[in-house]
């Protein structure tokens, strides 16, 4: 065997796995999960600009990851000062100013009149969070049945 030819050889192998390593795959079902969530929540902040919370404000942040954690886990609303105790954590506050910036957000909505439709009176962050979590789990994704 001639050297060319070694070289054709070795050119041929290398161009079949440089084309094996960049074939996409298919998305692990944790991928899918992570983008759906992502997904989620952009609706979930594209809702809360609708009824006029605005994202400048603490609350706004607060709300969207109750919103999310509560879609995902209803038991959360059992026990609010567990979840704003886990939001605080993760922001590094504390549960009460967690509390009062949600009070602040969903107050300001309602008087701007963004919640008159779902509520007749200014809503306990429980109501407003439980009733948006509602919402977005019936389009939360299900990792255990997602055809694996």
């Amino acid at each position: 065997m001639t050297e060319h030819q070694l070289r054709q050889i070795v050119r041929e192998e290398l161009k079949q796995l440089l084309s094996e390593m960049f074939v996409p795959s298919e998305p692990t079902i944790a991928k899918k999960v992570e983008i759906a969530a992502r997904n989620i929540r952009t609706d979930i902040s594209a809702t809360l600009n609708q009824i006029g919370i605005p994202v400048n404000i603490k609350g706004y942040k607060f709300l969207r990851e109750a919103i999310s954690e509560v879609s995902r886990d209803e038991s959360l609303l059992d026990s609010m000062s567990n979840l704003y105790k886990q939001i605080a954590e993760r922001y590094k506050t504390t549960p009460s100013k967690v509390e009062r910036a949600m009070r602040h957000a969903t107050e300001i909505s309602f008087n701007a009149g963004g919640l008159l439709y779902l509520f007749h009176e200014k809503p306990t962050n429980g109501n407003f969070i439980g009733l948006m979590a509602e919402k977005f789990r019936e389009v939360q994704p299900d990792a255990e049945h997602d055809g694996q």
